[in-house]
């Protein structure tokens, strides 16, 4: 949300005069992390520039090695995701269970 500042300045016949300016906002922790993160994205693609072969099982493919290493790394953080997400479920399934025995028990 932007704000607005309204500062009252003189002139050179000492009149007053208003002026309305928007105060700059401070960039949000996350946006900066965001600039870093695709700054070192972009160096690490022009130093890992050359091209590889990628062989798993029967399928070649060649591409770029930051490619290669920015999808690995990708795929990994969305099986991670995955992974946590049946965790919890799975947790909060068991909890629900519990509550359901704790209550049967509490009603005996």
């Amino acid at each position: 949300m932007k704000t607005l500042i309204t500062v009252t300045h003189k002139d050179r016949n000492n009149r007053n005069f208003e002026r309305t300016h928007l105060k700059p906002e401070k960039m949000s922790k996350s946006s900066i992390v965001i600039i870093i993160s695709a700054l070192l994205l972009v160096v690490f693609s022009i130093q890992n520039a050359g091209n590889v072969e990628l062989n798993l099982f029967f399928w070649k493919v060649n591409g770029s090695l930051a490619l290669m290493l920015i999808l690995v790394f990708l795929l990994g953080a969305i099986t991670g995701y995955f992974v946590r997400m049946a965790s919890e479920l799975r947790r909060n399934k068991m909890d629900t269970n519990t509550a359901t025995v704790d209550k049967t028990t509490a009603d005996s």
